[in-house]
């Protein structure tokens, strides 16, 4: 499992205590207890009440039992790593020096106890790496599962970078080798000459909009699945006189109910064999 975590100015500690956090590679949660007296109880998800302290203490406990790799972003001090805890990690109350300036209430003695697990490893993320994850980092939530890192954390961690398939890819880089190879291959007649939208999340049901040379719209839906018809349906609703729609998914090159249907697997091979994006992407 795959995680996100984020370190704000919102964690009343001083600068010193967001550097300790990273030199001693922790990552920590705190939120206010009901419990103010004994340490043990503040692992204890129901003595919060926000639901996402509860939430995230759950995840913490889940973590340090089972093992996982974490993003770990340390904003206060421009830090971002990526770092394994191992399993049977267990989960340390460690205190830390409050920042005057935040002026915390409920911090006894000018302390407050955050709940840690230990990276048993970490590599640090250089600003102009990566980008593709850095754009999905989920908005909200101090400590989520990060579903959609679609396994990149591990593999980064691992060192493994290479894209040798169309599997390898996330969505968001699906649809722009779709796009890539919509504008490179000119023999085809969905060929996109200037795209009219951004790729994806622009538009419900269509990943890519853009016109052929010949002023013809195009209308693409870039799936991994094969002939899905809730999705055809939706494509379909873009017909019209001149209109070219293109299904590129898990699916045999033909034409069918007025869509051009697009194999991916042959996608990615014209473009390994034609050009250096997938390269690119693997050092992005």
């Amino acid at each position: 499992m795959e995680y996100f975590i984020r370190h704000t100015d919102q964690i009343e500690i001083t600068r010193y205590g967001f550097e300790r956090l990273y030199n001693e590679h922790l990552i920590g949660i705190h939120y206010s207890s009901r419990y103010k007296v004994y340490k043990g109880e503040l692992l204890n998800p129901e003595a919060y009440d926000q639901n996402d302290a509860k939430r995230g203490l759950n995840y913490l406990i889940e973590l340090g039992t089972n093992g996982g790799y974490v993003w770990s972003d340390y904003s206060p001090i421009n830090k971002n790593v990526i770092g394994k805890i191992e399993p049977n990690t267990v989960v340390e109350l460690i205190d830390f020096d409050v920042d005057p300036a935040k002026n915390s209430v409920d911090c006894k003695d000018g302390k407050l106890i955050m709940k840690c697990l230990r990276f048993s490893e970490t590599k640090d993320i250089a600003e102009d790496k990566f980008l593709d994850l850095k754009a999905r980092r989920p908005q909200q939530g101090t400590f989520v599962k990060w579903h959609k890192s679609y396994g990149k954390i591990k593999n980064i961690f691992d060192g493994n970078f290479s894209i040798r398939s169309w599997t390898d890819l996330t969505p968001d880089q699906q649809e722009i080798l779709v796009y890539e190879y919509l504008s490179h291959a000119e023999s085809n007649k969905c060929h996109i000459h200037h795209l009219l939208m951004p790729i994806g999340r622009t538009m419900k049901d269509v990943d890519i909009y853009g016109v052929n040379k010949s002023r013809q719209k195009v209308f693409v839906q870039v799936t991994y699945l094969q002939q899905d018809k809730t999705k055809i349906d939706a494509l379909s609703k873009y017909k019209g006189t001149g209109n070219l729609l293109v299904y590129a998914g898990d699916v045999e090159d033909k034409e069918e109910f007025g869509i051009v249907f697009m194999d991916v697997k042959k996608i990615f091979d014209w473009l390994n064999k034609n050009t250096d994006i997938i390269s690119c992407m693997e050092n992005a």
